[in-house]
């Protein structure tokens, strides 16, 4: 029974790449149910049950983050992305405990929405969420690219940006052994390369001339501000834990 439990949690906490199993379902009904269902088993693993993950459920998130890498790799459609992060960010979710990993958890939530936030920009105004051929974004749209910028940077796990902060928190307050040092190590490289990536496509390059840059809208800075304004509540507040 035990078992059945970890394996239904592991499902919740994104460490199994259930998103493979459903290519039926549209990118961002994906990463609704991802991270819906990682904020309700974080919260239950707090208050309700504390799991210990058996080594066979963490070595399966393992192969799941590293899968979830790849694809994201290949990939250049933000909503996509946007919970593939969530999936390779899954085995550290598994492996330590998680009153220390709930602020981490939540921060990789608010950053994961501010990429979906974009990606749904560029639906509404190019069609698709996808960033392979809208580039140069600095030089036509100054704004969505500080705004972009800013939440590549959290994802890449930059300081002083909240992701960095409780990661290193994380580190700091948790007892790590190898494995779980190992995982940090690759959780770590992956989110910085593939936001990297992202960014170097979106933010630099040269413009592309057959599309016509749509330029934000209030409602959409409203947006975007409001989710600025959750990273750096966090962020202030993970600076305050670490020297508290």
């Amino acid at each position: 029974m035990d078992f059945v439990i970890q394996v239904i949690f592991t499902l919740f906490i994104a460490g199994f790449p259930y998103f493979y199993f459903l290519k039926k379902f549209k990118d961002k009904n994906i990463f609704y149910i991802s991270i819906s269902s990682l904020i309700i088993a974080s919260f239950l693993n707090i208050y309700v049950v504390n799991i210990e993950f058996s080594p066979i459920i963490i070595i399966v998130s393992i192969f799941s983050s590293i899968f979830a890498g790849y694809k994201a790799y290949k990939t250049s459609n933000l909503y996509k992305l946007s919970y593939l992060f969530i999936f390779i960010n899954a085995p550290l979710f598994l492996l330590i405990e998680a009153n220390y990993t709930i602020w981490y958890i939540l921060s990789v939530v608010v950053t994961t929405s501010s990429l979906f936030n974009v990606g749904k920009y560029f639906e509404d105004k190019y069609g698709s969420p996808n960033f392979q051929s809208i580039t140069s974004l600095t030089h036509k749209l100054p704004k969505l690219s500080f705004f972009l910028q800013l939440y590549l940077l959290s994802l890449a796990l930059f300081p002083p940006f909240p992701n960095f902060i409780f990661l290193m928190n994380i580190l700091v307050k948790s007892n790590m052994d190898l494995i779980v040092i190992i995982v940090f190590i690759f959780v770590f490289l992956a989110n910085f390369f593939i936001a990297m990536n992202i960014l170097s496509k979106t933010i630099f390059g040269k413009e592309n001339e057959k599309i016509y840059y749509r330029r934000m809208q209030k409602e959409d800075l409203a947006s975007h501000i409001f989710m600025l304004s959750l990273i750096i509540s966090l962020s202030i507040y993970g600076l305050k834990e670490i020297l508290a």
